[in-house]
């Protein structure tokens, strides 16, 4: 996904460039960084970014839910160009952006790639949990972790029916 996000600011020169990793929850943030408040929300501030202080987020977290009915999917996309797509009851994906930006080739069972999907999925991990997603239980559950990151008791943890 590649949307463009055009600043014009006193602190930035003209014509800089960024390819680094930005949400639109970014703008409160940078905003209110601006006018010297503190931001304790799930964005950046994009001035480390754009001032050339910080290369950005190392991955973004984006999520689905479905049109007519209730799916849920996670994606993750990482600075280094991979994309893993998280679909419970489906198959799950993970693409090399930087040589198949179509995603026509799913790499999610290539051998070759296996280190890197781990790495992916331990990431996707971190970030339902870093930003209080609803279903960050569900996740680590479905992926093989069965604490409950919400603190949330979980019946068939030998801990509480043994």
């Amino acid at each position: 996904m590649h949307i463009p996000l055009i600043i014009r600011h006193p602190r930035i020169p003209g014509g800089v460039r960024s390819s680094a990793l930005v949400s639109n929850l970014d703008i409160m943030p940078t905003i209110l960084e601006d006018a010297g408040l503190d931001c304790s929300c799930d964005g950046e501030s994009l001035f480390p970014v754009l001032e050339g202080r910080s290369a950005g987020r190392e991955a973004f977290l984006m999520e689905f839910h479905g049109i007519r009915f209730l799916y849920t999917q996670r994606a993750l996309l990482r600075s280094d160009g991979m994309k893993y797509i998280w679909s419970p009851g489906d198959f799950d994906e993970l693409y090399d952006l930087n040589n198949d930006p179509a995603e026509i080739r799913n790499l999610i069972d290539d051998e070759a790639f296996s280190s890197r999907r781990d790495e992916m999925i331990a990431l996707l991990k971190e970030q339902v949990v870093r930003y209080r997603d609803p279903v960050m239980d569900y996740v680590h559950k479905i992926l093989g972790s069965w604490e409950s990151p919400s603190g949330q008791v979980d019946a068939t943890n030998s801990r509480y029916n043994g």
